[in-house]
């Protein structure tokens, strides 16, 4: 779902979407349309389908890290974070959460403010605006604390949940 995310890979819209069509058991890709443009670009891209070469995918993967790394916290690989959690919630998430949603055109419309409200909802909390108690996260013995608060503060306050 949302190959595009949100107008980010707007520019490689046709290969985003031959790479979510090209993975093994997708049956369906929903595209999103701005206008009629896009959408008989889209029609088009799906009518002549052909799946992306392996050079087509490096180079779209290699563009989605790009595209990550011009992000609030100018990372595009958050694995060092997910041992690490916040409030329950793993920290890789949280952040790549966060920066996903700020390099998209319209930030507030991201699918991923869904995720942490979700999270929360799993643990049993239910109002995902509530104070909770300060935690410090460290990371090979450094306080990110502030980092993490950042971004949890921003998911929290425009998430779509409660």
């Amino acid at each position: 779902m949302e190959p595009v995310k949100g107008g980010v890979l707007a520019d490689h819209a046709a290969q985003a979407l031959r790479y979510a069509a090209s993975k093994d058991g997708v049956l369906t890709v929903l595209s999103g349309m701005s206008n009629m443009e896009q959408m008989e670009q889209n029609i088009a891209t799906m009518r002549d389908f052909t799946p992306l070469t392996a050079a087509e995918e490096a180079q779209l993967l290699q563009s989605a890290k790009e595209i990550k790394a011009q992000g609030p916290l100018h990372i595009s690989d958050f694995t060092k974070y997910e041992k690490i959690k916040f409030h329950g919630i793993p920290v890789a998430a949280i952040l790549d959460g966060y920066n996903a949603c700020l390099v998209q055109p319209n930030p507030l419309f991201a699918g991923e403010l869904n995720y942490l409200p979700n999270e929360l909802l799993k643990l049993g909390v239910t109002d995902v605006k509530q104070p909770f108690p300060e935690e410090t996260v460290t990371l090979n013995g450094e306080d990110i604390t502030p980092m993490v608060k950042e971004a949890w503060d921003w998911l929290i306050a425009h998430s779509f949940a409660m």
